[in-house]
């Protein structure tokens, strides 16, 4: 599936000043580099390189999207605990906007539609 050219209407410039902003509060130093990925569906994702590794940086500026984050975070601890290979999520919060930053995880996303591996 092809990259999209362009970043989505909502990545503006004060979104992406959010982002750096959240990766200097969380991971302690600037980010080398931030790209939107297309896809978000209600939330604003960037991929983002980083002295310390890859992460993903999802935010939303609704702050009822923080108890959507925090479920995700519970879910996604289960999941770690029962053997399924997930990202690692670094944090959840609500400053300056509710956000949540992961470790990018190695191997191909899944896709919509794809076929599991047999």
């Amino acid at each position: 599936m092809p990259q999209a050219k362009h970043a989505p209407a909502q990545h503006s410039a004060k979104t992406l000043d959010l982002v750096r902003e959240i990766v200097a509060l969380r991971l302690g130093a600037n980010a080398k580099q931030i790209e939107p990925e297309p896809g978000g569906l209600s939330n604003a994702v960037f991929s983002v390189k980083h002295q310390s590794g890859a992460y993903v940086v999802r935010l939303n500026p609704k702050r009822a999207k923080l108890d959507v984050f925090l479920k995700e975070q519970w879910a996604i601890a289960r999941a770690r605990e029962a053997g399924v290979p997930v990202a690692e999520i670094v944090e959840v919060g609500a400053d300056p906007i509710p956000h949540m930053v992961l470790r990018r995880a190695p191997g191909e996303p899944a896709r919509p539609g794809a076929e599991a591996a047999r």
